[in-house]
């Protein structure tokens, strides 16, 4: 399988998971023509982590136009904003702990750690080749349970949202807006985010990492490779998101 990671990060979420048999997105966070910028291609089913507008904003319009079954949490489904319009979608609801059969791939959902009513991540699996491909962004935490989950997988896209200095410096952040993002539902930083690699992962499991989710205003690509030098330099085959990867 190949993994598309086309936007990643504030200001839209989209990943394209595809054989040339089965096309799924995780999240569609982007508009129709921003998702189809450099060319169309099929969508099987959109499969919505959480509410936020960033993962959630193009999925109406793209699953129309797609015809694609849309798979969500029904808290996210009732919580939406009113200006994200599902009408007419194929509304699929689903809960942590289920696997959805969809073509090439078996999707496992598990829940996260957000300030979201609801809120899950994916793991993706090839049924032919067996391989699996973790999507997780937008938790405060990584619990024990999540954990379990992530082990399993043989490549992963993780957030490194925010450098913590950076975060609490920024001029134009209140103290409630750095506590919200820091704390346990709001976003992985750089630090935590390489040290659940280093500390629960097996690296000669794991095929390459792609970090994403990265803030424009409290991070860059240069501080996070910085932080996994620091912490973890043995784990060489790593990417920033966007990136386009085959596993």
């Amino acid at each position: 399988m190949k993994i598309d990671i086309l936007y990643s990060g504030s200001d839209g979420n989209a990943c394209r998971v595809y054989t040339p048999n089965t096309s799924i997105l995780i999240d569609c966070g982007v508009s129709q023509s921003r998702l189809f910028v450099k060319e169309e291609f099929p969508v099987d089913a959109i499969f919505v982590t959480h509410e936020h507008g960033d993962h959630l904003g193009g999925v109406g319009r793209v699953a129309r136009s797609t015809s694609s079954k849309v798979y969500l949490e029904e808290a996210t489904f009732t919580n939406i904003s009113k200006n994200i319009q599902l009408d007419n979608c194929d509304i699929n609801f689903i809960i942590s702990g289920d696997t959805i059969d969809m073509g090439d791939f078996l999707v496992e959902a598990h829940e996260t750690n957000h300030d979201s009513k609801g809120g899950i991540f994916f793991i993706v699996e090839d049924k032919k080749s067996k391989m699996r491909y973790g999507h997780l962004t937008d938790t405060g935490i990584i619990t024990d349970k999540m954990t379990k989950a992530l082990k399993t997988c043989d490549a992963l896209l993780l957030e490194a949202n925010h450098d913590v200095d950076m975060l609490m410096t920024h001029p134009k952040y209140k103290d409630w807006i750095r506590e919200r993002i820091r704390g346990d539902y709001g976003h992985l930083s750089n630090k935590q985010t390489m040290e659940f690699i280093r500390d629960h992962l097996d690296l000669n499991k794991i095929q390459w990492v792609v970090f994403g989710h990265l803030s424009q205003k409290t991070n860059t690509p240069e501080m996070v490779m910085e932080a996994k030098n620091e912490i973890m330099p043995e784990l060489s085959k790593v990417f920033i998101a966007p990136e386009t990867i085959t596993l």
